[in-house]
């Protein structure tokens, strides 16, 4: 999908930014700085990309190729011997979980190292 590194990318940004919604919950529903319909929009982004991706996986023809966990999964889809019961959006977790691993270390390292930092603010000077 054309376009999907520059989303991922806006992702993480936005994971960066502080949001007002965090320490005054009672402005949430105002979304003053916009970042709830930021967030939607990059949320509509990867679920096309994971609906495009599943059907992939779904129309493959292909009876050599290798199948992976996607497709265990779809094996799984409508059964009623699992509860609870695997569907659709259960699917595209586990990519979106596997994206998420691959970029949240490092979100989560900027996270707790800016705090650290103010509270220790020579640190910051001898980095400067």
């Amino acid at each position: 999908m054309r376009g999907f590194k520059t989303v991922s990318q806006e992702a993480v940004k936005l994971a960066a930014i502080s949001n007002l919604n965090d320490y005054i919950p009672q402005i949430a529903s105002l979304d003053l700085q916009g970042l709830t319909k930021h967030v939607k929009a990059i949320a509509k982004v990867f679920d096309d990309f994971f609906e495009e991706f599943i059907d992939e996986h779904v129309q493959s023809k292909d009876e050599n190729r290798t199948r992976d966990f996607v497709d265990v999964m779809l094996s799984f889809m409508g059964l009623q011997v699992t509860e609870p019961k695997i569907e659709r959006e259960h699917v595209k977790a586990i990519p979106l979980d596997t994206l998420v691993a691959a970029i949240d270390p490092s979100a989560l390292a900027i996270e707790w190292t800016h705090p650290e930092l103010f509270k220790h603010p020579g640190i910051l000077k001898t980095w400067l």
